[in-house]
């Protein structure tokens, strides 16, 4: 298990946006909202991750995000991404 320093996200937990990406991302990959921490990793394919994309974009009316897909690995991947694209 490697340690993840997760004060390298440029992003606070209790940001509204941060939050509701966080809801989303959830809901999406159909795990608990307590199970997702920055360096959890996301386990899932492309297909899927354009998926989550997409509805994060709509539900935050944010663009730009599809473009990061190919380098989302973890947690704190898409929510550095949402955090960028949304300020």
């Amino acid at each position: 298990m490697s340690s993840v320093d997760e004060s390298q996200h440029t992003w606070a937990g209790d940001d509204p946006v941060i939050v509701r990406a966080t809801a989303v991302l959830a809901q999406t990959l159909g795990r608990d909202v307590e199970s997702l921490r920055p360096g959890t990793v996301l386990g899932v394919g492309e297909e899927d991750l354009a998926n989550v994309a997409s509805l994060l974009e709509m539900e935050l009316d944010i663009d730009g995000l599809y473009e990061d897909v190919d380098d989302w690995e973890t947690v704190g991947d898409v929510l550095d991404s949402v955090h960028d694209q949304a300020a």
